[in-house]
Formats: structure tokens, sequence, C-alpha cells
């Protein structure tokens, strides 16, 4: 569950900041799960204000500063939680559960069987995060805490403080996440108006009005690029944050490529054995696909790597993890690209003939521990369709900048696939 978490670039350079905030009072707007406060705490500054509307940050910081509140059932189905509602660790323990009992959606079998089980199991579970809550906030507490509008927050507080705020990144972001739990529990909600991106200006502009800030935004803010110390990406495929201060030395914590050895030369004449598929580690992946993928696609590393080989030749690659979004697939494919140059035009095509393959499925279900019949993708274009999935996969949907694709998986043997292509798409 998400609990508005910041990441440990994002720590570290907050830490290092908070070096010249010894003794001075902090108002934090936009707390989420306290990581702000507990390293400020640690750091020596003064009193710690603090600022939230979720239903589990509120939770948090009412127990911190000392101000119990009382949180209610409303959902006919979950009365059985009402002795595990008194304030403090007890009602946080509860919401933390609830969430992850809730991500198991739907009617089906499986989703009521693993709320009953949720429910024979919750005394002992509860217990057990009880303790883990009450030992991560051993000794921590704060001066205040606001629930409510993050600007009505600062509005009220001493300007001679340290103002922290890592805003949302998206409009209705608190809302969207914490949706199911709010139609669970009455609890004294706050009323704030919704922060949007477009908000991040006039609101920025209140955060530097103190003697000390700091403040980040997923969007570069050229405005404040003489006060930006640290720009921080977790993954090559996560969206990088800008951190901005007062003072603080420049850091730069960006993610990085394991880059492995490409043991195979190129095969850039023309195919005419079968091709072999061989399974690869992400490390010889990222070396393979710097040399040939495109440059502007985000490089993320897949769960499951393959090259594929003919007398000995790289001819291509794809990679494959388990399906995190809304398709409806047993397997993602994240990447695929052919070698170039190579006098076969539809290359790729081979190398999508080579992921359908009977031989690839029976891989992968061995990978998986479960059958393997739908593959899906997605093609980052704003053109209708993408000519290299046509044919071997059907559109899904279609988004803005981007078309959704699914295919069969194990449609036929490597020899069939490489004789289709052969018969389709090698003279092309």
């Amino acid at each position: 569950m998400f609990i508005g978490s910041i990441n440990r670039y994002m720590r570290a350079m907050l830490q290092t900041a908070a070096g010249s905030w010894k003794g001075l009072p902090v108002y934090v707007a936009c707390c989420g799960n306290f990581t702000v406060e507990r390293i400020l705490a640690r750091c020596g500054v003064g009193a710690i204000h603090s600022n939230d509307v979720s239903i589990y940050s509120c939770a948090l910081g009412w127990h911190l500063a000392n101000t119990p509140q009382r949180y209610v059932i409303k959902a006919p189905d979950l009365h059985w939680l009402e002795p595990y509602l008194d304030p403090g660790p007890p009602i946080i323990a509860t919401l933390l559960l609830t969430g992850e009992m809730l991500k198991v959606g739907g009617d089906n079998a499986y989703a009521k069987r693993m709320r009953e089980e949720y429910a024979r199991r919750w005394p002992a579970l509860h217990a057990k995060t009880v303790e883990r809550v009450t030992k991560a906030l051993a000794g921590f507490q704060i001066a205040s805490y606001f629930a409510g509008d993050c600007r009505e927050f600062l509005a009220g507080a001493d300007k001679d403080a340290v103002c922290i705020s890592f805003p949302p990144t998206y409009k209705g972001g608190y809302e969207h996440l914490f949706k199911k739990l709010d139609a669970v529990f009455d609890w004294p909600r706050p009323s704030y108006q919704l922060f949007s991106p477009e908000d991040f200006e006039r609101f920025s502009q209140t955060v530097r009005s103190f003697r000390h800030w700091m403040i980040s935004s997923d969007v570069e803010q050229p405005a404040l690029s003489h006060q930006h110390v640290a720009t921080v990406q977790t993954s090559m495929a996560s969206k990088p944050v800008f951190m901005y201060c007062d003072q603080a030395p420049a850091r730069l914590a960006t993610a990085r490529q394991t880059l492995g050895v490409n043991p195979w030369p190129p095969r850039n004449d023309e195919v005419v054995a079968q091709p072999q598929v061989v399974r690869i580690e992400g490390k010889v992946m990222n070396a393979i696909r710097s040399m040939y993928l495109n440059p502007k696609i985000m490089p993320v590393v897949p769960e499951r790597c393959y090259a594929i080989l003919s007398d000995g030749r790289l001819v291509g690659a794809f990679g494959v993890s388990q399906p995190r979004g809304p398709l409806p697939c047993d397997v993602y494919l994240m990447a695929d690209f052919a070698v170039r140059p190579s006098p076969h035009k539809r290359l790729s095509k081979l190398i999508l003939a080579c992921l359908a393959s009977k031989e690839v499925r029976d891989d992968l279900e061995q990978w998986l521990c479960k059958r393997i019949k739908v593959i899906g993708t997605t093609a980052f274009t704003d053109k209708p369709a993408s000519m290299k999935y046509r044919g071997l996969f059907d559109v899904h949907s279609r988004a803005e900048g981007r078309v959704n694709y699914l295919g069969q998986a194990g449609r036929w043997s490597l020899q069939e696939g490489f004789q289709w292509w052969q018969a389709n798409h090698s003279s092309q």
C-alpha cells in the first residue's frame, strides 16, 4: 500500500540539508507517512509541525501530536473490525491491514477466500502489526498536526522557521489511492482544495517565503534553476524528481544501468538459418539494447530476457515481465528489437515470430508455473497502429500516445515461425 514515502536519495538529500537547521522549528506540508519528520527529529531540529489530508496520514499525525480522533466502520460487511479501532497504533495497524485486504477486489471465489482468510487470521495479523507500528514510532512525537489544506496550514505558520514540502505529483493522487479506505471508515475527514501540478509555482512561492525551505517536483522548474540541488531517480523507468532548496550542496543521484558484455557479433547479412532462442541475464540485455534499441526509449530491465541467434550471430532480443497493468494478458512484452543494419527491412517481425513460439511459451510457463496464452504489449506512438505488431498482435485499446496490443502465445514452433517470416517478410 502506498503511504507517501520518499525514496532513499531524497532522504539522503534531506538529511544533508537538515544539518544547518538544528534547533529551528519546521513546518512539513504534505507529510505522507512522516519519513521527513523522523529524519528531522534525528538531525536535532526544533519543534516539528506537520500537515496532510489522507485517512492514513491523519491517523498517524493525530497520534504523534497526542490529539487522537475516532474512526468508525461504515461498511456493513466489515463491522467485525470495530474492536480494532482504538486511537494510536491499533487504528494505524487496522488501516494498513485493511488497505492490503482491499487490494483483493472482485466477487470471484479467489477474492472471497482471501477475505475470509484475512478475517480468520486478523487477531494475529493485527497484533503483529501493532507491535511493528509501536516500535517504529517509539520515542517520536511532533508538536502539532493540521488536518487540512496545505496552503491554509502554511498561511498561519511562523515564516522565521523551516518549510519542507514534497507535494503530490498529479491531481487527485491521494483521493485515488485511499478511495477504498474512505469507503470503509467514517472519520473526521478534513476539507481542502485539490492540489494540482499547475498550482506548483504559486505554492512554491509560499514555501520559499520561509527563512529556510526545501521543495520537490517531478517536473523541472526553470524559475528555480539557481536553487536546484538534486535530481533523484530510483530506476531507469521512474520519473526523475527535482529538488530545490535555499541552501544545500549540489548533488546528483540518478539510476544507472548495470552493463554486461554482448558475447555475439551481429547478423548484418541475410538470415538463412532457423533462429535459436537463448535466455540471457538482464545486464547482457542492457549491453545489447544500448547498441540497438532506439535511445529515445526509456530502458527498463525485464524480468526474463532472450537473445535471438542465427548461426551463432545476434539477430535481436526481447524481454518480458509479469503483467502489472490493466491489460488482460499472462505476460507483458517490455522490449523487442532487431540488430541494425540488416538487409531485411522487417527483421523485427522475426523477433516477434520467435516470441510467439511454443518453445518460448514453454519456458515462460516453467518460469511462472502457470499457463501462458496471451502476450500483451504497448506501442508508444501517435499513429493509429504500429506496423511492427500488425499480423501478429491485435489492437486491444488506444490512448493518447499509445496503442495496446494482445497476441497469442505458442501459436507455432520456432521452425514454423521462421518459415512464416521467410514467406511473408524476409524479402521486404
